[in-house]
């Protein structure tokens, strides 16, 4: 959850407070409905993040990268030496 001077700041600032009153007039509701529906989406954008699930992300991400670059760094000179007619070297 989202520190309450985090959400008060960004709830107070004037970017915001203009969206929020163009919306409550577009949509002929009160500003305070707007205001309850702005916190819940600041609430659901705001997740904590937990360490151990993004140094596992992370993990996962690095294993996929070294699959995809270094191993097709080591299989070149593999593909150069089988293809026929090939002046690389």
């Amino acid at each position: 959850m989202p520190t309450p001077q985090l959400k008060a700041e960004v709830l107070g600032s004037t970017r915001v407070r203009k969206a929020m009153e163009a919306t409550a007039a577009r949509k002929s509701v009160p500003i305070k409905d707007v205001e309850a529906q702005a916190i819940k989406i600041l609430d659901g954008m705001m997740a904590d993040i937990w360490p151990n699930n993004v140094r596992v992300l992370a993990y996962g991400a690095r294993k996929i990268w070294r699959q995809m670059y270094e191993g097709e760094a080591a299989l070149t000179p593999c593909i150069v030496d089988c293809a026929p007619g090939c002046s690389v070297r």
